[in-house]
């Protein structure tokens, strides 16, 4: 029998658990993958005005940090930034039970990780045990986790995962435009407006594909679907207009 299910986590040596506490905003942790003992993700702050946020106090937390190995800036108002982090083994216990995580992770004002999930019942236990075990692994051992079920599941349905509640939205506002409307991720956006703003559109060209791929750390294929994707979506939207 499948559940739906709220698995809640608190790693309190996390650098995003001292920013949600010490900023005092939630945040987001999105697009994320694993590599090694690393997570790679797009962090995204409650947007807030540029004349409140402290992005001194934001920038000192994430560049004195030993959980950070890499950090880019991609956008600063609301703030966005491209991280790469140890792993506390969330990602690595989700996967051993197949568990699916449909949204994004949102860590709340007490830095506690939310991860809504669908996994088998009979799975449940092993998922917290798990989640556990691998933080103590890389030395975290005040770990407190809870898994809270919702609903029990008669079969899988797709439709079903994209209804899943969430503080933050997958797409988001910028600047005063709704790339929701678009249906853009967030992932495409960022890859677009990168494009954008390093020439990948002008003529001549000061930007290739290849240049284009080192600036933002996906492979030349998988950079040229999203940019694909991003640019029909805006291309749907802007002909549906005309008609």
């Amino acid at each position: 029998m499948l559940i739906r299910g709220l698995l809640k986590v608190l790693h309190p040596s996390d650098v995003i658990t001292r920013l949600s506490i010490e900023l005092r905003m939630e945040t987001v942790l999105t697009n994320m993958s694993l590599t090694g003992r690393y997570t790679h993700g797009l962090l995204l702050f409650n947007p807030v005005s540029a004349y409140n946020f402290p992005s001194i106090k934001l920038l000192d937390i994430i560049s004195t940090s030993d959980i950070i190995k890499e950090f880019t800036f991609v956008h600063k108002d609301p703030p966005i930034i491209y991280i790469v982090k140890q792993s506390f083994g969330v990602q690595k216990a989700l996967a051993d039970v197949r568990a699916i995580k449909p949204t994004t992770v949102l860590h709340s004002l007490n830095g506690v990780k939310n991860f809504w999930v669908i996994l088998d019942e009979s799975k449940a236990s092993d998922l917290v045990r798990l989640v556990k075990k691998y933080a103590i692994e890389v030395g975290e051992k005040e770990t407190r986790v809870r898994l809270k079920i919702y609903k029990k599941l008669k079969s899988l349905d797709y439709n079903f995962l994209r209804s899943f509640p969430t503080n933050f939205r997958e797409y988001f506002i910028v600047g005063g435009r709704n790339y929701g409307a678009s249906k853009l991720t967030l992932l495409e956006y960022y890859v677009l407006r990168r494009a954008y703003e390093l020439g990948y559109f002008d003529w001549p060209r000061r930007c290739s594909l290849t240049c284009l791929s080192a600036d933002i750390g996906l492979s030349k294929a998988t950079l040229s679907e999203h940019l694909r994707t991003a640019i029909r979506k805006l291309l749907n939207e802007y002909f549906e207009q005309l008609e």
